[in-house]
Formats: C-alpha cells, structure tokens, sequence
C-alpha cells in the first residue's frame, strides 16, 4: 500500500471515530459526506470494495449501497428550476371570424405560464389542457 492510501485510511478511522463520538453508535445513521467521499476514493485506489470496507472499519454492505447510489446520480442530470414572473395562460383563436356554417377549425394556440406553445388544437382540446394546467 502507498502512502496516500494509509493516509486515507488514517483520515477514514478519524472521522469515523469523531462522528461516532458525537452522534452515538447503533442503530441507523447517515454518515457524513467527507467519509462517504473518502471511503469511495479508497475503493477506487485499492480496487476492491470488500478490502476497502475490511481497511477503513466500514461494513462493506454500506460501500456497495454507496457505489450504487454513486452510479444512479452519475447517470442522473439534474436540471435547474426557474422561477418565471409570468403567471397568466393565453389561448389564441386563429380564425375568430368564423361563420355559424362553418365547422370549427383546429387552430387554437395554448401558451402557457413557463412559455411553452402549444398550437393547433381544437377548442375542446385546449380546455382539458387549461383545466390540467390550473387556467380554469
């Protein structure tokens, strides 16, 4: 073993040691984010999750749980919300000049509060929308 990965184990057991002091042991816990990154780096330099979890005093029930979760959010693409000051919902009429004799056209136009466009529905169809999107 080279001497980083002593040295992180060393930084394992110490944290360890401290959180439990202060938090207590048995029962279930989470463990702070400083171990979970180190005993993650640990499996990575020693190439082995069961030897990891034998060095660091860690179950090696929790590192699999941990390396599992790990691949999930690296997979996972977190997208930022953003607020918008816009609250009104516009439909559009195309053809508001329409005669009795004549069928309904298509061409409703939906924007709603976000900004997204729907366009081309009937009249029927941009109500349920309305309706779903709280408009009505």
């Amino acid at each position: 073993m080279n001497q980083s990965t002593e040295q992180l184990i060393i930084e394992i057991k110490q944290i360890c040691n401290q959180y439990l002091q202060e938090v207590g042991s048995g029962g279930y816990r989470v463990w702070p984010k400083s171990i979970r990154d180190r005993a993650l780096l640990l499996c990575d330099l020693v190439g082995s999750t069961k030897q990891a979890a034998e060095l660091c005093g860690l179950s090696k029930e929790t590192l699999y749980q941990w390396r599992a979760e790990m691949k999930k959010t690296q997979q996972f693409k977190s997208l930022p919300v953003v607020e918008s000051s816009k609250k009104s919902v516009t439909v559009t009429d195309t053809n508001p000049l329409e005669t009795k004799n004549q069928k309904a056209s298509g061409s409703v136009t939906v924007t709603t509060p976000k900004g997204f466009v729907i366009a081309g529905l009937e009249l029927d169809q941009a109500l349920v929308i309305l309706k779903q999107l709280g408009g009505l």
